[in-house]
């Protein structure tokens, strides 16, 4: 429930349909990772995924499709 529920409180609040989620499988997902070492130190990482969400959870109103992108960017400082 924590990120896909929604009590009856907050749907009175927002307009979102009520949903108890009871717990369970919540998704299945795959992710690519790449790195580049751009000094000896300095490393950069580019990452892209995607996630199919359960049965479940593609009912809740707050899921507005039933699968998630993610594309990062990321540099890191190897100390």
């Amino acid at each position: 429930n924590k990120d896909f529920g929604v009590s009856q409180t907050d749907a009175d609040n927002s307009g979102l349909a009520p949903i108890t989620i009871a717990g369970g499988y919540r998704s299945t997902g795959i992710t690519a990772l790449h790195r580049v070492n751009l000094t000896e130190n300095l490393h950069m990482l580019a990452e892209f995924g995607v996630e199919f969400y359960s049965d479940d959870i593609q009912t809740s109103d707050i899921a507005r499709e039933d699968y998630e992108f993610e594309t990062g960017v990321s540099v890191v400082w190897d100390f």
